[in-house]
């Protein structure tokens, strides 16, 4: 009978296993470990930020970050272990209603975070910040927060970590489509089902998919 190669290098290498190669999931923990060893090695005091956007430091950390997106399904469980992490990565200025001059710090939990809720959440951004739904009130857009329902992201990991990436963006997708229906559609704004409700029914056709912004070097 032939041996396998792991029988074969074995024998021939005086018991010793064979090299494992890396998984993608060690690959994400490579690269989130060398977010924190790059901002602990490079001071904050030399990170730069002129006027609005985000710091220096982010140009460095972006490529490392796209990588950790790119990897999909595996980078969850990966990316939780980060979540607490208060490494300092980056900085912006003017962004997210912030006053102007204000200056945000962005660390390696809140990176954690954002990188598990793109992977989850496929939508790229609603077209819309607040609109008036059919009761005539303003709404604001339904997101992964809101589709959290005030549970952690820790929290919802661990009662959803067993389904399959397809599974939990359906389900994202699925909320968000019934609460845009939830929240209607005002009589006086012209084709507002087709402005609101029809990319979400599109998307959820296409699942699963990859957020535009990170198929971008």
């Amino acid at each position: 009978m032939s041996r396998t190669i792991n029988e074969s290098y074995t024998q021939n290498n005086g018991g010793r296993m064979p090299f494992r190669v890396p998984s993608v999931a060690d690959n994400v923990k490579r690269n989130l470990n060398l977010l924190n060893d790059f901002s602990v090695l490079l001071s904050k005091d030399n990170d730069k930020l002129t006027g609005v956007g985000r710091s220096t430091y982010y140009g460095l950390a972006r490529p490392l970050m796209r990588e950790i997106y790119l990897s999909g399904e595996s980078a969850l469980p990966v990316l939780v272990d980060f979540f607490e992490s208060n490494t300092y990565l980056y900085s912006y200025s003017g962004m997210r209603s912030m006053a102007p001059g204000d200056r945000a710090d962005v660390t390696l939990g809140d990176v954690a975070k954002e990188l598990f809720e793109d992977i989850v959440c496929p939508i790229h951004g609603m077209p819309y910040k607040m609109r008036v739904g059919a009761d005539g009130q303003l709404h604001t857009y339904p997101n992964f927060r809101t589709f959290l329902r005030g549970q952690s992201h820790r929290e919802w990991w661990n009662v959803n970590k067993t389904k399959s990436l397809l599974e939990l963006q359906c389900e994202v997708v699925d909320f968000l489509i019934e609460k845009e229906k939830e929240i209607g559609f005002h009589k006086d704004e012209q084709n507002a089902e087709q402005k609101y409700l029809m990319p979400l029914l599109e998307m959820r056709r296409k699942l699963p998919i990859i957020k535009p912004e990170y198929l971008k070097d």
